[in-house]
């Protein structure tokens, strides 16, 4: 059953919900009909940096630490949840359900999801907690990782597994990027082979038109078009190649720039 307000100032009065820096005159004023406006102390993003405002991009998260304070009674449990006008302003939230016995600071995420960026200001209130009465007592009250957890901890104690799942998914991560790039170099080396025959064929045929063919003049046409497509093609590659394959790329380069010096050389 969810509790009222007059169930929930009386949760203040018992110190079950206090706040740092909030007189309880002010807790008291922020209790609505079935809820209890929380106010926020500072936002943190995955690295743990506290600041008391932020801009929160389209996409974002940011974790919202708040001032208020929860010591669970072993038959109540609460939950935190997303106020009207910050729905409405493009918000979404994500929170744990705290459970009976949870001694913790009150933490939840915030999710910018509208198509603009959007300021975090100090002592924003964005959510609310809502407080539900059980039907009975649980056998065995919270006494997880993040029990009495006062400052943001991240993952706690499941660091150690989440870590392990998170480098399989950068694994995964690193194996798209490679398919991808050898996707872009397969294509730019297929689109320079047809570009090298067209090329050729094209000056072999005018010349073989024109009304007189000369033997130096065609030699030094073809080194010049393969010279010139074999440099830009490596200098490409060598952008787009990973480390191992560099140094090949490297030895075309300097084989392009040599032909492109021994056109020079028979030119004059």
């Amino acid at each position: 059953m969810m509790m009222v307000d007059t169930q929930i100032r009386k949760l203040i009065e018992d110190g079950i919900l206090y706040g740092e820096g909030i007189s309880n005159g002010d807790m008291l004023a922020s209790v609505s009909a079935v809820s209890y406006d929380l106010h926020t102390q500072s936002y943190t993003n995955n690295e743990q940096v506290a600041q008391e405002s932020c801009k929160l991009l389209p996409g974002e998260s940011v974790f919202v630490v708040c001032k208020e304070i929860i010591n669970m009674p072993a038959d109540t449990a609460a939950r935190v949840v997303l106020r009207n006008s910050r729905i409405r302003q493009g918000f979404t939230l994500d929170a744990p359900v705290y459970q009976p016995g949870h001694h913790t600071r009150v933490f939840f995420r915030l999710t910018n999801v509208s198509s603009s960026a959007i300021d975090m200001k100090a002592n924003g209130e964005y959510a609310a907690l809502q407080f539900e009465k059980l039907a009975s007592v649980p056998e065995k009250p919270y006494d997880g990782t993040f029990q009495k957890e006062m400052s943001y901890s991240d993952m706690g104690d499941y660091s150690v597994s989440y870590r392990k799942e998170l480098s399989k998914a950068d694994e995964k991560l690193d194996e798209i990027k490679h398919l991808e790039r050898n996707i872009y170099t397969n294509i730019i080396t297929l689109m320079s082979i047809f570009i090298a025959l067209f090329s050729i064929i094209n000056i072999n045929v005018d010349l073989a038109f024109a009304d007189s063919i000369n033997q130096s003049r065609l030699i030094i046409s073809n080194l010049i078009t393969l010279g010139s497509i074999a440099f830009l093609v490596s200098l490409i590659q060598l952008c787009l190649a990973e480390k191992g394959k560099k140094r090949v790329w490297g030895l075309i380069m300097a084989t392009a720039l040599i032909i492109l010096g021994i056109s020079a050389v028979i030119a004059l």
